[in-house]
This record gives C-alpha cells, structure tokens and sequence, in this order.
C-alpha cells in the first residue's frame, strides 16, 4: 500500500497548498464505496465526531471487518488488529 499512499499525498498537496504538511498517520484504512452508497458516506463522516464519542473506533473497525470478509477468509496476519 506504500504507492497509492505516496500518490495519493503527492496529489493532495499539488492542489492545495494549505495542506503542503499532509501526511498518512501510521494506521489506516481504505475502503471503496458504491455510487449510491456515497450519499449515506458522506453523511457518516459529516457525524464522524459524534459518531465515536459513543463508539470507539478500533471495535467498530473490527466489527467492520468482520462483518464484510469474504467467507472462507483467515482473520488475522502481520499488523492485523485481529488478536
């Protein structure tokens, strides 16, 4: 994943220079959305504030995860959360 991080960053600061200190925190995740899914995403990060004042992040992640692996698939592995 180290070069879509490294491009995706190149593009954020080529188009807005308030951002020129912008990096990738260690941990992350990428995730695609359905078109018609995005109106619903962006709702969610509008009340993402909220959202994990009542939820932590790292069991809703989990919980995520879990919920869409395919099935059949190992949970776990180097730098999971799995535990």
């Amino acid at each position: 994943m180290t070069q879509p991080r490294w491009v995706t960053s190149a593009w954020i600061k080529e188009r807005e220079t308030r951002l020129a200190d912008f990096a990738w925190q260690g941990g992350y995740g990428a995730f695609s959305v359905s078109q018609s899914d995005v109106a619903r995403v962006v709702e969610f990060i509008r009340r993402q504030e909220e959202h994990h004042r009542r939820f932590d992040f790292k069991s809703e992640l989990r919980t995520l995860l879990e919920r869409e692996r395919p099935a059949g698939t190992l949970h776990g592995g180097p730098g999971s959360m799995g535990g």
